[in-house]
């Protein structure tokens, strides 16, 4: 959907990180702005071809195994490109740009998603569409919150 934005869709995007090659995956999609995936990803037919799922416009979830939703992105237009600086030691890696990067100091965890909204993350697919509308409106508003800067009271 090359140049026009797409409808807001928000999806869970797994950064890979229970396998060797994606240990610190999150940080390095973070440090370039960007999601990647590598390798088969069998289920989706290929990295590339699980990225071309999300719509420029889209919204990402970004989430790290064992620690939760790390980050909150858009998708920029364009294709997938072949990369390889997100996976070392993977192949067919291709990777998507991102802009509007929200992170928090602290991952929101699975937990504290279910315990607010009654809704279990799909963690365990690279890349999954997310339909609870309370679950988005909640993972929204804690990144959200934590890219107001804190406002101190000081003296005069």
């Amino acid at each position: 959907m090359a140049g026009k934005k797409a409808k807001s869709t928000y999806w869970l995007f797994n950064t890979d990180e229970t396998e060797p090659e994606g240990k610190g995956a999150h940080q390095r999609m973070i440090d370039q702005s960007c999601i990647a995936a590598w390798g088969d990803c069998i289920r989706h037919g290929g990295a590339k071809r699980t990225l071309e799922q999300i719509e420029f416009g889209n919204t990402v979830f970004l989430f790290r195994a064992g620690h939760g939703i790390v980050a909150v992105a858009d998708v920029l237009d364009g294709p997938p490109i072949p990369s390889k600086t997100i996976f070392p030691g993977g192949d067919r890696e291709f990777k998507r740009p991102i802009c509007n990067l929200r992170k928090s100091s602290k991952p929101l965890s699975c937990a504290a998603i279910r315990d607010a909204t009654g809704y279990d993350l799909p963690g365990r697919h690279i890349v999954c569409r997310i339909h609870n509308v309370s679950a988005v409106k909640h993972i929204l508003q804690y990144f959200n919150a934590a890219k107001q800067p804190s406002r101190r009271k000081g003296r005069k």
